[in-house]
């Protein structure tokens, strides 16, 4: 039995184990619970929106309204083992802006507050102003909706990985941001809780391995951009198998054998879970310490009294990834079930390119989907089936 969360406590047990099926794939989250043989108990997606009416959840053709329409239609069709939202935990990931917004707006949407605005000149401060109201618009209508589809319990993952250089809130670098993040983070939780039926659980998500500057007392996720324990329910961290810079790509270069990437897992497992970078040549040096890590994060969480979670987590293909890593599929379950992990959600997704063949993005465990992808997995197929439920690969309904 998992994980169970109530209003009133907290019982411990193995985490709930759950899947991540972006972009509101319930084709796949159907595939997911055939091969586990149950109904998933947690499910996680990320919501995407280019405007503030894609961001309100109220416009079915688009951004986060066209993702719950495509909920809507895996409830109805009746291949889920759940009829509608409130029969899952979700956990959603939710945009702090959306992607287009132009970068004057911008600057009056996170770092300005009413006194700053009011010494703008007229345009622009009436501009600015509409800006705020558009923001405020649209959270509040997007709690809105999420109340009316059953989602009002969900876990929301606001300024998802805001540590990653991919994401437009993402504040690594921007130092003049650190107080802005924190600024909007308080502002949306405080408009979207304030609606009616609105129970959401706020998760503050950071991406492990991309920030190491923070040993030297620069960019801290911790000092940087925690909102504060009032906003915060949820501490958690997405963990892959895989770095762009080191670990695995010299070997993977060079066609390393068996014995070279155990040892390279082994290196990128102390990485993830200690925060010490060791010496890729074998030396057994010490390059950087003091590195972000999943011991960091979850004491952080324990110091503040909030729950601990993996979002996120999975193998990488190509040259970043580890390849058939069982050995990260065991320590992530070892870990987890030591250290008091709410839920972990497997990043269940694989990205094929324009043309139809390539693979861009490889997450992917269950067969059918790897079978697309730069390796073969079939050992981390059948590891995570007997780990998270005690399933034996092949096993069908």
């Amino acid at each position: 039995m998992g994980l169970s969360i109530f209003l009133g406590g907290v019982s411990w047990g193995e985490p709930l184990a759950g899947v991540n099926v972006n972009p509101a794939d319930w084709e796949r989250l159907a595939a997911w619970e055939a091969w586990t043989g149950g109904k998933a108990e947690m499910v996680g997606d990320n919501l995407y929106a280019v405007d503030w009416d894609g961001l309100s959840g109220a416009n079915p053709q688009n951004g986060v309204g066209h993702s719950l329409e495509r909920w809507r239609q895996g409830f109805r069709s009746g291949k889920l083992r759940g009829g509608s939202a409130a029969d899952y935990a979700f956990e959603l990931a939710v945009p702090m802006f959306p992607d287009l917004m132009k970068d004057d707006e911008r600057r009056w949407y996170v770092g300005m507050g009413d006194e700053a605005i009011g010494e703008l000149g007229w345009l622009e401060r009436g501009r600015a102003k509409r800006v705020r109201k558009d923001a405020e618009r649209a959270f509040r209508s997007l709690a809105r909706v999420l109340v009316r589809e059953g989602f009002g319990k969900a876990r929301l993952r606001l300024g998802w990985e805001f540590n990653l250089d991919e994401d437009a809130w993402r504040i690594e670098g921007n130092p003049e941001r650190w107080d802005d993040f924190q600024a909007v983070w308080r502002n949306v939780h405080g408009w979207m809780m304030s609606e009616p039926g609105a129970e959401f659980t706020w998760v503050w998500n950071v991406l492990l391995g991309y920030n190491e500057e923070a040993r030297a007392g620069s960019f801290d996720p911790v000092r940087h951009a925690y909102p504060g324990d009032e906003y915060v329910d949820v501490v958690s961290c997405d963990v892959y198998d895989g770095h762009p810079h080191y670990f695995y790509r010299t070997a993977n270069e060079a066609g390393a054998g068996e014995e070279e990437m155990a040892r390279r897992w082994e290196m990128m497992w102390v990485f993830l879970a200690e925060g010490r970078r060791m010496a890729e040549d074998g030396s057994g040096g010490v390059v950087v310490e003091g590195v972000p890590c999943l011991e960091s994060y979850r004491a952080f969480a324990r110091e503040r009294g909030k729950l601990f979670a993996i979002s996120e987590w999975g193998l990488v293909g190509g040259l970043e990834g580890g390849r058939d890593n069982v050995y990260f599929l065991e320590r992530m379950h070892a870990w987890m079930r030591a250290s008091e992990v709410a839920y972990a959600n497997y990043f269940e997704f694989m990205e094929v390119g324009e043309d139809g063949e390539t693979v861009v993005v490889d997450h992917a465990l269950m067969p059918g989907y790897w079978e697309w992808g730069r390796e073969r997995r079939e050992g981390s197929e059948r590891r995570y089936l007997e780990l998270w439920h005690s399933r034996a690969a092949g096993a069908r309904e």
